[in-house]
């Protein structure tokens, strides 16, 4: 039997259901019935790392931090990369991922899961295109966890410094170090990797820094979930869209299927 690393966020935790207990957001992962759990692929076992709002800051310290969290990549045949909302800087007090708070595991016959949901999360760059237009929505994220920026001076001259700067290359230096380390470890250990995007800004922008990884044959999934009202959640009042259903996550899964038949 083969075994298989996926790492992504939040749209590898699981399917996703409406759930208003906890008020924003409104919905919670089903970590049995992700995406994963519908690529129809015989003998193969898949370990899923689900970082909410991580990216490749995050799986990168996966691969390189030296700690007994470090992922054994000989253990496993080949990884896939889920990414998305490009450039991510989430930094934590301690690391990009902080251990104070353990892996939620969630397993099956077929596959091991484990989510984390860091505390202490201080910056998150959610990198999105509304209206053909790049928007970065710091403002809403820093809002969500609580943080007055307009009170940290500090805060105020990174995120000028980072995200308003003319060149605007200064946050992509910092993901792109992290894609060339990944890269290169994987290369290292003959490690296959493929990638699969859910933003085409990202898949666009990131597909030049990788030397190893390979795009998948498959659609930016933001442009295939959100055709199907029944493939996302959605909020009205608080015009909220969020992630796939269990319904969005089998059809993911049948167009992992289909690309990953295509390469194994």
């Amino acid at each position: 039997m083969k075994k298989c690393l996926i790492l992504g966020c939040s749209f590898s935790s699981g399917s996703y259901y409406l759930d208003f207990t906890d008020g924003f957001p409104p919905e919670q992962p089903a970590p049995k019935t992700g995406y994963y759990s519908f690529i129809d692929i015989p003998d193969i076992h898949y370990t899923i790392y689900s970082i909410d709002a991580g990216g490749y800051l995050n799986f990168a310290s996966l691969f390189a931090d030296d700690t007994a969290q470090r992922i054994n990549l000989k253990e496993y045949d080949f990884v896939i990369i889920q990414e998305t909302f490009e450039p991510r800087i989430h930094i934590s007090k301690k690391a990009p991922i902080s251990f104070d708070q353990a892996w939620r595991i969630t397993k099956t016959e077929n596959f091991q899961h484990k989510y984390h949901r860091p505390r202490h999360q201080l910056l998150n760059m959610g990198y999105r295109i509304i209206k053909d237009e790049h928007v970065v929505d710091q403002y809403k994220i820093w809002k969500r966890y609580k943080l007055d920026w307009n009170n940290l001076s500090a805060l105020k001259t990174w995120w000028h410094d980072v995200c308003l700067s003319e060149t605007k290359q200064t946050r992509w230096s910092y993901v792109k170090g992290a894609v060339t380390l990944i890269n290169h470890i994987l290369k290292e250990n003959n490690t296959p990797c493929f990638i699969f995007s859910f933003h085409e800004g990202t898949q666009q922008r990131m597909k030049e820094f990788h030397t190893w990884c390979k795009p998948l044959n498959i659609p930016s999934l933001d442009k295939v979930i959100y055709k199907n009202e029944n493939w996302h959640n959605y909020v009205e009042e608080q015009k909220y869209i969020g992630h796939p259903t269990e319904e969005g996550c089998k059809h993911i899964g049948k167009l992992l299927t289909k690309a990953l038949q295509e390469v194994l």
